[in-house]
């Protein structure tokens, strides 16, 4: 499971999907890709996500041929309240969305078949923020005062570990992959 600190509210645009809170909209592209975290809360609003830098919404991986698998579709369900990502190994997951009051809440429903894939791995969620950096709870923060805005990642249950799905065994928290300055990852 993973939480992220937007509520929902969908709609639909040109095969893009939008979920928004109060202070957040976030925007999936039809290829599964987050593209877009803006600031809606107050104007100017600001946008979170690097334009040249997607972030895949889930990833797979194949620990046998150490392979990551993006996804290169997503459909949104309103009836079931889920995105249904599609893989190029030819694994689909379904993933339910959760409307909580401030912030959505995903859980990996299904994924069949699983073609060797032995773990999932939420983001990694690229922000253009480089001012503070939270490793236990994952989050990305911009303390100034034109800014102040921070954006999280928190995993909910034992089954859902921070850090890459490379690392064998038990990941500690401070492994979450929200952010990086750096240009390169």
């Amino acid at each position: 499971m993973l939480i992220l600190t937007v509520l929902l509210c969908n709609c639909t645009n040109a095969g893009k999907i939008d979920f928004s809170t109060d202070y957040l909209k976030i925007q999936i592209s039809k290829g599964g890709f987050i593209t877009s975290m803006q600031n809606i809360g107050e104007e100017p609003y600001r946008e979170f996500s690097p334009l040249d830098k997607p972030s895949p919404l889930m990833q797979l991986y194949d620990g046998k041929r150490k392979v990551y698998y993006e996804p290169v579709s997503a459909k949104f369900s309103e009836e079931d309240q889920a995105i249904t990502l599609s893989y190029s190994n030819g694994s689909v997951a379904q993933v339910s969305v959760t409307t909580q009051e401030k912030y959505l809440k995903f859980t990996l429903r299904s994924l069949a078949p699983r073609n060797g894939i032995d773990g999932i791995q939420w983001g990694p969620y690229h922000t253009n923020i480089t001012n503070l950096f939270g490793e236990i709870v994952g989050v990305a923060r911009d303390t100034s005062e034109t800014v102040n805005y921070a954006i999280g990642v928190l995993a909910l249950d034992d089954n859902t570990l921070g850090g890459t799905s490379e690392t064998v065994a038990d990941a500690a928290p401070f492994q979450y992959i929200i952010h990086s300055p750096d240009p390169e990852l």
